[in-house]
């Protein structure tokens, strides 16, 4: 096979990387004659996916999701008014918006690196059966993690499984149905490939494990609406023993968290999170933020005494006015890592439970798992629901309140649960039925003759 040299972003030399397998020096150039001849290479590889999820603010890991989609659903107020801001708050995305391409783009990126090291680990006779075992694992589950998320975000897309560049610059648009298909082919390869625990990056949660691929497949099966399978896997997780909610509110976003499944590693020595650099409003302001602040939406959602509400937001006042902001992060920058950027989490396995549950009818199993997450928010405890309907809400008003701020997971519970239409008409003028999906980039539509623009572009 003619291998294509890509360039990949290897590893950071930031404290957590220490902890991980020992790597070479960065490879910057894969082919078929350098690339992987040993475990110690294509780990470098592997590490250096991670390391480039998290370079940028921009991209599709690196925190820009959650601000666009906080926009276009009802968790964002934008002050940058004319700006490509305040086009995603009014659901009026233009198709050549930079932080739309930057969306697509930084995705399709992680799972052209993905498919370069699966190709070169194909190759490779000097790697331990372990050691291909867990990067295979590794990177078959970020493919499908990237995959996941340009579906949920743009609708029908093409499936890159290949480095060739002629197939992938005539790649076509494939069904839901069908992308579900092959995202859940990756993570079943993945599951039994992966290890158990974290023992493979030095206890660090900032790789991917069994159970990482476990909840991802969870999600995406609740997604798919397969309640019995989705509730499978979510036990799985939750039944590993490796987790537990953390009791400590203010602990939960810390590295290595007790809460983590999985978590990406700062990169840039100046800051910990690119969420908390980019959302904490402080200093001494003069006027409005900038950019954005939690909308009043949100901010007048939250049920007396939730203890989310109280440690998981804060604000500044200037003037007459007060600004909410997410504080989940609460390291706006500096060097000293103590925040990881949770990508998975255990409160997410109990409400994809909770919901499967509900969807089978089984409100006495799902009203246990809503209240393990209402428990840790210091509310009272549900004594029980009988209609599925009722059941839904709930679940509805929890997983607003727990994953807020968090990868999109508002705007994508809006479309997927088909209430973006009766939440958003009233409060988004403009609003239309197309505005669930977000249109294809308009650079990529013109590079290939193959891709259908979204309808309402």
């Amino acid at each position: 096979m003619k291998w294509i040299c890509i360039i990949l972003i290897i590893i950071f030399a930031v404290g957590s990387c220490k902890k991980w397998i020992s790597v070479a020096p960065p490879i910057t150039q894969l082919s078929n004659s350098t690339l992987f001849e040993d475990s110690v290479t294509a780990n470098a590889a592997v590490s250096g996916i991670y390391g480039d999820m998290m370079t940028s603010f921009l991209g599709i890991c690196g925190g820009n999701l959650t601000l666009l989609t906080g926009l276009q659903a009802d968790e964002f107020q934008t002050y940058a008014a004319g700006s490509d801001q305040s086009a995603f708050y009014n659901n009026a995305i233009n198709p050549a918006s930079t932080n739309l391409q930057s969306l697509w783009k930084t995705a399709y990126k992680y799972i052209y690196e993905s498919n370069a090291v699966l190709e070169g680990l194909s190759h490779s006779l000097k790697i331990s059966s372990g050691a291909r075992s867990q990067f295979e694992g590794e990177v078959k589950f970020l493919r499908a993690f990237c995959h996941f998320y340009l579906l949920q975000y743009f609708g029908n897309i093409p499936y890159v499984s290949t480095t060739d560049y002629r197939t992938n610059q005539e790649a076509v648009q494939i069904s839901r149905k069908e992308i579900f298909q092959k995202i859940m082919q990756d993570l079943g390869d993945a599951i039994p490939l992966l290890s158990i625990d974290y023992h493979f990056s030095g206890g660090e949660r900032a790789r991917v494990n069994r159970s990482s691929a476990l909840a991802l497949m969870a999600r995406v099966k609740l997604y798919d609406h397969d309640w019995v399978d989705a509730e499978q896997f979510a036990s799985q997780v939750i039944g590993s023993g490796l987790y537990q909610l953390e009791t400590d509110l203010s602990k939960v976003f810390l590295k290595n968290s007790s809460e983590a499944i999985w978590q990406l590693a700062p990169v840039n020595p100046s800051y910990n999170t690119w969420e908390g650099y980019e959302f904490i409003l402080h200093g001494q302001p003069t006027s409005a933020p900038a950019q954005v602040a939690l909308s009043n939406s949100l901010i007048n959602s939250w049920e007396p005494g939730d203890a989310r509400r109280a440690i998981w937001i804060d604000s500044i006042v200037v003037g007459p006015n007060t600004y909410f902001f997410p504080f989940k992060y609460e390291i706006q920058n500096g060097g000293n890592l103590q925040e990881y950027y949770m990508v998975l989490r255990l409160a997410e396995q109990y409400l994809i439970r909770a919901e499967a549950r509900a969807m089978q009818n089984n409100f006495t199993g799902s009203v246990e798992d809503i209240n393990a997450i209402r428990s840790r928010a210091s509310l009272p405890l549900l004594s029980s629901i009988s209609t599925q309907d009722s059941c839904l809400a709930m679940i509805g008003i929890e997983r607003r309140h727990e994953l807020f701020c968090e990868w999109g997971h508002r705007w994508f519970d809006l479309v997927r649960r088909h209430l973006a239409n009766a939440v958003l008409s009233p409060i988004k003028p403009g609003w239309q039925d197309t505005d669930t999906l977000a249109p294809i980039p308009i650079t990529e539509i013109q590079n290939d003759p193959n891709l259908i623009q979204n309808k309402g572009y």
